[in-house]
């Protein structure tokens, strides 16, 4: 115990999920601890019980592809996205995103699921996984299921993940070819900025040059990241 806060450490996917599956009271995640750290410091967030899952990392942090798809570990820290090649060719608005959270102390241990877990409106990656139409991997001892990320958010830092679930992998379409990708931030300085407003933006164009796929993700505009659906239709049905 810490103070009030018991503490255990998981040594690997099986034991983290045994141990989230144990009755008592609800485990919080601690993976990098970027967010968990300033919550508890602060005051304003006392949890019963934290489960450190770092020592995972040589099962959950691999980055690698598929014919068809991109697969992120959801402890792959920020920097490992930003410095791998198939990121970097296949997913770039993901690697500009990572480029904007913090300094490079917190690129270093920040992870994509701890982005994901904690569910700001405000992180940047998200709307990047809405763009790309991205899927999440939640796993407890009763197996797994995937989820697509436009359906995981349901309100203010609530997600449809159980209490005995982990956030395992992040799984990611490869764009097509000919996708043109966009992101932007607007925040209150150049660098270090929580964001104002982000928006992610992935087109593809037919030989004719007609806008045939578009998909829109916003953050910081609301309790949950958008999908902005119809200005993707509105889109697609320009002359």
């Amino acid at each position: 115990m810490i103070g009030e806060i018991l503490f255990q450490r998981a040594e690997s996917l099986q034991n983290a999920l045994q141990l989230l599956a144990e009755p008592g009271p609800e485990a919080t995640l601690l993976a990098g601890g970027t967010d968990l750290m300033v919550w508890i410091q602060s005051g304003r967030y006392q949890p019963a019980r934290v489960i450190d899952i770092w020592n995972l990392r040589p099962e959950c942090a691999d980055i690698f592809e598929t014919a068809d798809q991109i697969t992120i570990g959801a402890l792959a820290s920020y920097n490992e996205i930003i410095a791998s090649p198939v990121v970097e060719t296949h997913l770039p608005l993901l690697s500009e995103a990572c480029k904007e959270i913090g300094a490079t102390q917190i690129q270093a241990r920040g992870t994509m699921g701890g982005n994901l877990g904690g569910s700001s409106p405000a992180g940047d990656t998200l709307p990047v996984l809405l763009a790309y139409n991205a899927s999440v991997i939640p796993q407890s001892t009763r197996g797994s299921r995937e989820v697509a990320y436009a359906k995981f958010c349901t309100g203010y830092r609530d997600t449809v993940r159980a209490s005995d679930e982990l956030i395992t992998q992040i799984c990611i379409p490869k764009p097509r070819a000919n996708a043109t990708q966009r992101w932007y931030k607007a925040g209150t300085r150049l660098a270090q900025a929580i964001s104002k407003v982000m928006l992610a933006g992935v087109c593809s164009l037919d030989e004719a040059g007609n806008i045939t796929h578009c998909r829109l993700g916003i953050g910081s505009v609301a309790a949950v990241p958008l999908l902005l659906e119809q200005t993707a239709d509105a889109i697609i049905s320009l002359p």
